[in-house]
C-alpha cells in the first residue's frame, strides 16, 4: 500500500538528483499515477499473474532534468519530468519466487489499449529494452526506441 494510491507511494516518484532540490518533496500530477495503476492492473488481467510496477524516474527538478538529456536529440529545455507529467518505469511479476522483468514491448502493446496513448490520441512513450517512458503530453503524440 502507498500514500499516492493502493500500490504507489510518492517516495518513489521523487527527483533522485544529488543536491538540495524542490523536486525532492514535490508531487508527480496525479493523473500519472492513475495511469500506472491503470496499466498494472492491465498488465496483471493479461498474463493472469500478479504485476508490480517500479518506477525508476518520476519528477525531476529541472537542473537535473537537464543533466540527463541526451544531446542526440533536440527538446525543449525541460522535459515532462520536470512538469511532473512523466515516469520511467520496468515491471516484474514473480515466478518460483523470482522476478520475471517484463520487456518493454510488452508494456507498451499494453499501454497502447489505454485512451491515453491509443491511435489518434496524445501521450509519449518510449520504449527501452526493459524498461518504458510514459508522459501525459497534451500536444501531438510521441514515439521512440532507446
Amino acid at each position: 500500500m502507498g500514500d499516492a494510491s493502493r500500490h504507489f507511494s510518492w517516495y518513489e516518484f521523487r527527483c533522485r538528483c544529488l543536491r538540495p532540490c524542490q523536486a525532492k518533496d514535490g508531487t508527480v500530477v496525479q493523473d500519472v499515477i492513475l495511469m500506472l495503476e491503470e496499466l498494472r492492473a492491465l498488465l496483471t488481467i493479461l498474463p493472469g499473474r500478479e504485476v508490480y510496477i517500479v518506477p525508476s524516474s518520476g519528477l525531476r527538478c529541472e537542473e537535473h532534468d537537464r543533466d540527463l538529456q541526451d544531446p542526440r536529440y533536440r527538446r525543449a529545455a525541460t522535459g515532462y519530468h520536470s512538469k511532473g507529467l512523466a515516469v520511467d518505469f520496468s515491471a516484474y511479476y514473480l515466478a518460483a519466487g523470482h522476478p520475471v522483468w517484463l520487456p518493454g514491448y510488452e508494456i507498451v502493446n499494453v499501454a497502447n489499449q489505454m485512451p491515453q496513448f491509443a491511435q489518434g490520441s496524445n501521450g509519449g512513450i518510449g520504449t527501452g529494452e526493459l524498461f518504458v517512458h510514459l508522459d501525459l503530453r497534451t500536444e501531438q503524440a510521441a514515439r521512440w526506441r532507446y
